[in-house]
């Protein structure tokens, strides 16, 4: 009844306002849908981060250990060397010994 007390130009403008209050709720709601997405994005990046950084401190740590394991390696490689070395001088001074004392009688 108010509506038909109006003038015509008050209608329109009336209509239009509600239109516009009705659009404002509307791109206020897909606006708070929106906020709820990017919260639900942000938890899943800060898991993705931490799931990452665990990988990496993973990653850091086995390195670490394959670098021990190689200095471990090369360590135990240089004493069997020197042990093969002494060992051969070992061998060499026992024939020359023998050689020695076939030769001469020794």
């Amino acid at each position: 009844q108010i509506m038909e007390s109006q003038s015509p130009d008050t209608q329109d403008s009336s209509v239009a306002h509600e239109a516009l209050l009705a659009h404002i709720r509307k791109q206020g709601e897909l606006i708070d849908a929106l906020n709820v997405k990017c919260g639900a994005l942000e938890s899943e990046l800060l898991t993705c981060y931490s799931k990452m950084s665990s990988l990496a401190d993973l990653l850091s740590s086995s390195l670490a250990q394959r670098r021990r394991e190689r200095r471990e390696s090369k360590r135990r490689r240089m004493e069997l060397v020197q042990a093969f070395a002494e060992a051969k001088m070992t061998l060499i001074g026992i024939a020359s010994e023998e050689i020695v004392r076939r030769k001469w009688g020794g």
